[in-house]
């Protein structure tokens, strides 16, 4: 005996086909934008501006170009003094590793570019910055430039991972179930008939 579909049957597979394709198509949710200060790889100076402060050292931006770490800062102090970039690096295991490191006599009032190589590692690179009154203070800024890598293997998935990756193995049992069905309804009993 052959099985056939009711007309009830093949609604509800349309619904639930229309379903899958919809939340496929709503796709993940959008990424929040970057938070104040946080510049990737380009900069417009803004005279205001200011990202954040190390003593009389304001950070007005901060960017990475052309594999180097650019700081856009003022000094406000009363008499001139140096400014200390070193690039922070990683290491996979104990060494050594060369650093690009560049220091700046900055003078009272004076807005300045400092520029230090340094090389993004999982998309980011990073530089300390210290004055001599911030060493005498023990203290120091890390300025971090770019966005982590988004691989889900080496760090926690996002939401909007987890969303595509739902959706993926949702759609994928979906088709599964619906080829299984046909397969059965359809395909399953053809071969030789039993004869009373």
């Amino acid at each position: 005996m052959i099985h056939k579909n009711t007309p009830r049957q093949y609604r509800l597979l349309t619904a639930a086909l229309v379903v899958v394709v919809l939340l496929v198509l709503a796709g993940p949710v959008t990424a929040a934008p970057d938070s104040p200060g946080n510049s990737t790889e380009t900069a417009t100076p803004n005279a205001t501006q200011v990202t954040d402060q190390l003593g009389d050292l304001v950070i007005h931006d901060y960017w990475y170009s052309d594999g180097q770490v650019v700081l856009d800062v003022t000094w406000r102090g009363s008499t001139p003094t140096t400014a200390t970039v070193s690039e922070r690096a990683s290491l996979d295991s104990s060494g050594t590793a060369t650093i690009g490191f560049t220091q700046v006599r900055l003078l009272p009032g004076d807005r300045t570019e400092i520029a230090v190589d340094a090389t993004k590692e999982k998309g980011v690179a990073a530089v300390g910055l210290t004055t001599p009154q911030s060493v005498d203070n023990g203290n120091g800024k890390l300025v971090q430039v770019g966005s982590p890598d988004t691989s889900i293997f080496d760090r926690p998935a996002t939401w909007a991972t987890a969303q595509v990756s739902g959706a993926a193995g949702f759609s994928g049992g979906f088709i599964a179930f619906v080829l299984v069905s046909w397969f059965k309804l359809r395909g399953g009993r053809k071969g030789v008939e039993k004869v009373a």
